[in-house]
């Protein structure tokens, strides 16, 4: 759960708002500020508020009407993200990206680090689901923590190499 704040500590980054579960309605004001943001949608292993894993806790956040799903909506129109830590199978979260997706065309590109099937066929039609949600999966062979821990840190130093320029 805490593998992305790690990384941005070994790079000498600080996450400066998780919002973890129902708390992503506050994500509005806080992205109007131009702060960066840590989205947990599952809630935060350390705090058993928010938490949102079961059917009701579902319902209760993500739910037709609430705050969180029009936060998240927003958010996944708006924002490019990066999926760590889970599936992308079965979930609300995923399948109201999916329904987004079929309304918007300009909805911006998402990624996600997955552990890559061992069936290339399995890899293929997960590639086709997921891109029909404008999720394009990173693969990774090997452990999961250590896999991802590994590619966000690259990718940090890679980044430092662009620090003060214009792109």
């Amino acid at each position: 759960d805490d593998v992305l704040e790690h990384v941005y500590e070994k790079s000498g980054k600080k996450l400066q708002y998780p919002l973890a579960g129902k708390d992503i309605e506050r994500y509005r004001k806080l992205h109007t500020g131009g702060s960066s943001c840590l989205l947990k949608l599952h809630g935060d292993c350390h705090r058993e508020d928010g938490r949102v894993l079961g059917v009701k806790e579902y319902t209760d956040a993500y739910g037709a009407g609430g705050g969180p799903r029009e936060a998240l909506s927003l958010i996944y129109k708006t924002r490019p993200l990066l999926w760590l830590g889970c599936s992308l199978s079965i979930d609300r979260t995923l399948s109201l990206a999916g329904e987004l997706a079929k309304t918007d065309n300009q909805m911006p590109r998402h990624f996600a680090l997955l552990q890559q099937p061992s069936n290339e066929d399995i890899l293929l039609a997960r590639e086709k689901e997921l891109s029909s949600m404008h999720i394009f999966p990173i693969w990774y062979d090997g452990d999961h923590d250590e896999c991802i821990e590994t590619i966000l840190v690259g990718i940090l130093d890679s980044l430092k190499c662009f620090e003060g320029m214009t792109i």
